[in-house]
């Protein structure tokens, strides 16, 4: 018997898109499917809409986020991978068959993702990277979105879903915990979705500016908190890299707290690291690997820029 494939669908004021999006969840070529909508609260017309849609489980609560959208989704689904796909996207029609084939050929701890493609306001080819099966510090560096991969469900369940806290990364912060729970990604480049970029202030995921940046931080340092004892060297100072690219976004005003916890965050990785590595100096110390320092030095440098501001108004140029 074919393996059976939950398709969940957070939705938060999407009724303009989400016709369009279980249609291509329904008109897959793969035939066990489970589809779950979860509205989030919305205000718009999207619950008329899916109510319109037959073959389809609705639930419905209070606004709390995608993550905690995709928990209930979890939970109230029964196949044995999961599918999360955005109420404003649109999934390729062969693209669960195409995954399935690849995933069954894979070792049990093995997560398949495929290609994405952009289109709306911005528009791009299919396309993703490909990371090294095992490695975590490639699942840090790098952003698989939500609806590219399979995953099993059981996987996901083992880790506690998605942490409803974090709104902003919700997908990145599963995969690392996941990678850092033993699963494996493997790339296979299969056509699976087309991501709409659109300006709707009522994205379920949805973030501008100097909040972007601090919600990604809070994401990065929250989910190192959670991984720190499972992971190696290499994966750490993926963490520091991700934090460091926080501080390379410039601001106007400069967001002079953002960048101290950047370089508090450096720091200490670095000093943890450090002794971890037989170092017990830490900070003040030049360690065998000397990356440790580099990196925090790069981004101390970083933050005198931030601090020594070329205008008097205390912006940047």
């Amino acid at each position: 018997m074919k393996p059976r494939v939950s398709i969940i669908i957070p939705n938060y004021n999407s009724g303009a898109f989400l016709k369009e999006a279980l249609a291509s969840a329904l008109y897959q070529t793969y035939d066990n499917l489970q589809i779950i909508v979860v509205d989030d609260g919305s205000t718009d017309e999207s619950w008329q809409a899916a109510q319109d849609v037959p073959g389809v489980k609705l639930i419905r609560k209070k606004n709390e986020g995608a993550p905690a959208a995709r928990n209930v989704g979890l939970e109230n689904a029964d196949g044995d991978y999961i599918k999360f796909f955005d109420a404003d996207d649109v999934l390729m029609p062969n693209a669960i068959a195409q995954q399935v084939s690849h995933q069954v050929t894979l070792p049990a701890d093995g997560v398949t993702y495929g290609d994405l493609a952009w289109f709306g306001l911005k528009n791009r080819g299919f396309g993703n990277k490909s990371v090294r099966p095992g490695h975590c510090s490639d699942i840090v560096r790098n952003n698989i979105l939500i609806s590219t991969p399979l995953l099993k469900r059981a996987l996901v369940l083992d880790i506690g879903g998605f942490d409803p806290s974090i709104r902003r990364s919700q997908e990145w912060n599963l995969n690392v915990r996941l990678a850092t729970a033993g699963a494996r990604f493997f790339y296979k480049p299969i056509p699976v979705f087309l991501y709409r970029k659109h300006a709707g202030a009522d994205r379920i995921s949805v973030n501008h500016g100097r909040a972007l940046q601090e919600k990604r931080l809070n994401t990065i340092t929250r989910t190192y908190d959670a991984v720190r004892d499972r992971i190696d060297h290499e994966t750490a100072m993926a963490f520091v890299d991700k934090a460091i690219s926080i501080a390379r976004l410039r601001t106007t005003p400069v967001n002079s707290e953002l960048w101290k916890t950047v370089f508090d965050f450096v720091r200490s990785v670095c000093e943890e690291r450090s002794k971890a590595d037989g170092d017990p100096k830490g900070w003040n110390y030049l360690p065998a690997r000397a990356e440790w320092r580099t990196k925090a030095y790069k981004c101390t440098q970083l933050l005198t820029s931030y601090r020594k501001p070329k205008s008097r108004s205390d912006t940047l140029t």
